[in-house]
């Protein structure tokens, strides 16, 4: 069986006399050559994801969540400058072969984030001679500019991290965001706040993510019922991920008197198109569950985890990998890639109100361990392969997958676990789940070879909005 399109996508690392640079490449198969092209991109960009999200840190002020000194939340859809794709016809596929280079292309995103800050210092010179109405019109151009200006700081600083230390941006993003603010009244219905995060966004094909709290990737109930009235109040009909064009990306930030919504509107190339920001009084959302529950687990589920130069192992739904809920009936597809031959498990976790778990996945009618692990033969390698799909049901909470995939078959690494009648049981707690798990690899790698790398994902499901 075939999936299109399907990526394989190797990391390696160079190390040349006196430079250190790191290099990306991504191989894509798909029905033609534009598609192909496009998914090495994204993969290129899915890379460069991970690695920045494991290393992402925040300074937040008080009052907008913002500073100078704040990283911008980290999107799936990342810019990718510097890239060298070539393509050929095979049989009835088209394959392209890309190959990112951080010493070269830390140039070009440099050269990028010096023009847009010089821009963004002639916008904000103009501000004080401009009446109120224009004001607003030149602050929200200029908040669009500060979000590419980030999203690409945030490239460079993997890339580059010295050369990004050297890159400041020449506004404070907080003031900004606060003075949009004051030019109108505290929203106090998430009804209202949702016309203010979506009024004129005149395009088809977007595909709507519920927004996160600042730090976390938690979907919360005050996420869920936001992204409810987005969906509502959008001039145009969203769309599924697979369909989407557009992907508009949101975060909020808890304050003392309110929280602060900001929404990004982002294309597939990770450019930033246009950004919105709210902010809501108390009464608007103190009847929900607006703060993360999970952060503790969140940090350490992603974190601390293995990533090679030449193994990889991807997880995915069938709406991405993060920024992911699903309500009562819907659909939930997981898929899992290797980009090379070999073993994986799954260990998942789940909280609600029956309580927590973590577990791990019986994958095959088979014996003892030999349940939970699964081989991906050559022929396999580097496809998306369908774990199968379930429906959204109660209780609703909480759900994590953590894929560890080896070489080498990995039977005396899979923790031991207790059947419940529902679960094959690792502990009955979450954190316990991550440290058994971690711990017992730890414990038992000798050999390079038997090392695991990893994937994680986390959601949230929830009843139907009424």
């Amino acid at each position: 069986m075939k999936y299109y399109p399907y990526i394989a996508l190797l990391l390696f690392f160079i190390f040349p006399c006196f430079v250190y640079s790191e290099t990306y490449i991504a191989e894509a198969f798909a029905e033609n050559k534009t598609r192909a092209k496009e998914q090495v991109l994204v993969e290129l960009a899915s890379a460069l994801f991970v690695h920045i999200e494991s290393e992402s840190t925040s300074v937040a002020d008080n009052k907008s969540g913002l500073s100078a000194r704040s990283k911008t939340k980290v999107t799936t859809n990342l810019p990718i400058l510097g890239a060298e794709i070539n393509c050929v016809e095979k049989a009835s596929e088209s394959f392209c072969h890309g190959v990112l280079d951080s010493g070269r292309a830390s140039s070009l995103y440099a050269q990028q984030l010096k023009q847009l800050n010089q821009k963004i210092a002639s916008s904000d010179d103009l501000l004080t001679e401009l009446g109120q109405i224009t004001r607003v019109e030149v602050i929200q151009e200029l908040l669009v500019l500060v979000k590419r200006w980030e999203t690409l700081h945030n490239v460079l600083g993997l890339l580059s991290p010295e050369m990004a230390d050297g890159l400041q941006l020449s506004v404070d993003p907080s003031i900004l965001k606060n003075q949009l603010l004051k030019s109108r009244n505290k929203a106090a219905s998430l009804n209202f706040a949702s016309r203010l995060l979506v009024e004129g966004l005149n395009h088809s094909q977007i595909y709507l993510a519920p927004a996160t709290p600042h730090g976390s990737r938690e979907i919360t109930e005050f996420s869920q019922k936001l992204k409810v009235y987005m969906q509502r109040n959008m001039p145009g009909n969203t769309v599924n991920y697979a369909n989407a064009f557009l992907f508009l990306r949101g975060e909020y930030f808890i304050g003392n008197d309110g929280i602060t919504v900001t929404y990004s509107l982002n294309d597939r190339a990770g450019n930033v198109l246009e950004t919105r920001v709210a902010e809501l009084e108390t009464t608007a959302f103190q009847s929900l569950n607006y703060r993360p529950k999970m952060l503790g687990f969140d940090q350490l589920l992603h974190s601390d985890y293995r990533i090679t130069s030449d193994f990889q192992v991807a997880i995915q739904t069938n709406k991405g990998l993060r920024d992911l809920s699903f309500v009562e009936d819907e659909e939930v597809e997981l898929f899992v890639k290797l980009n090379q031959p070999g073993y994986f498990y799954i260990v998942g976790y789940t909280k609600n109100k029956s309580g927590e778990k973590s577990y791990v996945l019986a994958l095959q009618d088979a014996p003892d361990n030999h349940r939970f692990v699964q081989y991906v033969n050559i022929d396999d390698a580097n496809r998306w392969i369908s774990l199968g799909a379930f429906q959204v049901e109660p209780p609703y909470g909480l759900e994590g997958l953590q894929v560890l995939a080896y070489k080498e078959k990995p039977l005396h690494l899979v923790p031991t676990s207790q059947w419940d009648g529902t679960y094959w049981v690792v502990a009955d707690n979450l954190t316990q789940g991550v440290a058994r798990t971690r711990g017992l690899v730890k414990k038992k790698d000798y050999i390079e070879r038997s090392k695991p790398v990893e994937s994680v994902i986390t959601f949230n499901t929830f009843p139907k909005s009424k």
